[in-house]
């Protein structure tokens, strides 16, 4: 019987998280499965798109933070 992998098995794979037999089973099935191919193709590329990405908050975000953490602190000590 043939096993069907779901994208989280995919994931699963690509970040190394799956057992040896799995691991092995995938393997056969990518070699197999032209449209598990190319699913797998589509994971590895938009893993490697959200390697690159980066953010940063803006101070305003940063500085609403920090007032909500001081308000917090206060109204804890009043209590």
């Amino acid at each position: 019987m043939t096993k069907t992998f779901t994208p989280d098995d995919l994931l699963r794979y690509l970040y190394e998280d799956t057992s040896s037999e799995e691991t092995k089973e995938i393997e056969k099935a990518l070699q197999n499965d032209i449209s598990l191919q190319a699913e797998f193709e589509q994971l590895q590329s938009d893993m490697g798109l959200l390697n690159e990405v980066s953010y940063e908050p803006s101070e305003r975000c940063i500085s609403h933070i920090m007032d909500y953490a001081r308000a917090m602190n206060l109204a804890a000590l009043c209590n």
